[in-house]
């Protein structure tokens, strides 16, 4: 390090560097960040999963039950952290527009995963030319964005795909605008999660 190959620094002479000069590990925010999150309390996750989840499961075997959800992929954003002097605000900072949605969706038990939908803003990007299979659904809209269209051309396809097996399942989503007004379907029943619960009830939501 530095042009001193034997150099080894303890946890003692870091913290004590660190002290030192002032240097602190903060988050890299919005301007309108300092804004308090609304965290959902550990009752209503409980309430849910001692009541109103029991009466969805209670027809269907694990092999039966799906979770599906979409999230943001930030391919190019930037770190989340920084290092800077205590007392300095980490402020600004745009969130990398190169994004691309992505849904997934499996079962309770592990033995059934979906191929995943991808939402890209271009309908025929060039990183895809001449590419004649992925291992994925791809769709694409301006935004990139999952929208009422889309979901509910992916829980058609999905729906016949279980008529053909002749089998009925448990569908679990969140309840956001996307998943509102649904197609009518025969072999799905759709459950939906408590509001704003994502981060505590949906694995998926982390990709």
């Amino acid at each position: 390090m530095l042009g001193y190959d034997s150099f080894q620094a303890s946890v003692g002479w870091l913290n004590r560097l660190r002290d030192r000069h002032r240097i602190a590990l903060k988050a890299v925010c919005r301007e309108d960040s300092d804004r308090l999150i609304n965290v959902v309390g550990i009752d209503k996750v409980q309430e849910w999963h001692a009541g109103e989840i029991i009466k969805l499961i209670a027809d269907y075997s694990p092999d039966d039950i799906f979770k599906a959800d979409d999230t943001g992929v930030f391919f190019q954003l930037l770190p989340q952290h920084t290092l800077t002097a205590k007392g300095d605000h980490c402020r600004g900072g745009k969130k990398a527009k190169q994004r691309l949605t992505a849904l997934f969706c499996c079962n309770a038990s592990e033995t059934e995963k979906m191929r995943p939908l991808i939402v890209g803003r271009s309908a025929n990007p060039h990183c895809l030319r001449n590419v004649h299979s992925l291992p994925c659904d791809y769709r694409a809209n301006p935004w990139a964005w999952m929208t009422q269209d889309l979901f509910n051309e992916w829980l058609v396809q999905m729906d016949a795909r279980r008529k053909q097996a002749e089998s009925r399942i448990l569908l679990l989503i969140d309840n956001c605008s996307v998943h509102n007004m649904l197609p009518r379907l025969e072999r799905i029943q759709v459950g939906y999660v408590p509001s704003n619960c994502t981060a505590t009830l949906q694995p998926l939501n982390l990709a």
